[in-house]
């Protein structure tokens, strides 16, 4: 009978339907340049999308939502995970930061979260039907929010 290792992380994927996966993360099996170094650092997300570091060191993490259908975004804080916002379209195609303000790119809407948790939906109506989704919010040397969008040519 097959006994799952500790360092074994289950993965449920989208649409799954029969048994689950099991992913053994080894740094080994990831070849890198040889002035680089790999380790892993954090395990069992649900399909991080993106993440970033803010000001005073910690990290904020977005998960897509793609294996669970629970889309959020976590803070990471002296090792400790904290749910900053939930609750939004599937998938989260990824984040940025600016100002102390986070902006989250999902199906068709950019939401921005303010220091204070404050939520609001900033862009509605994307294009995004599917499987061609908006891209992460990119934040241009002007402070202008870049978005950029999968097409399909006729």
């Amino acid at each position: 009978m097959y006994q799952r290792a500790e360092n074994e992380v289950k993965i449920n994927l989208c649409n799954q339907t029969v048994g689950e996966i099991v992913r053994n993360p080894n740094p080994a099996d990831i070849t890198i340049s040889p002035e680089y170094n790999i380790e892993v650092f954090v395990q069992g997300l649900d399909s991080p999308i993106s993440m970033f570091f803010i000001e005073n060191g910690d990290m904020i993490i977005a998960e897509s939502g793609q294996s669970t259908g629970n889309p959020r975004v976590l803070l990471l804080s002296n090792g400790n995970f904290e749910v900053i916002a939930d609750d939004f379209a599937i998938p989260i195609t990824g984040t940025n930061y600016l100002d102390g303000k986070i902006y989250i790119s999902q199906r068709g809407i950019v939401t921005s979260i303010s220091p204070d948790g404050t939520r609001q939906n900033i862009i509605r109506g994307l294009p995004s039907n599917g499987d061609y989704y908006n891209s992460r919010v990119e934040i241009g040397p002007d402070n202008k929010i870049c978005i950029g969008f999968w097409s399909e040519l006729p």
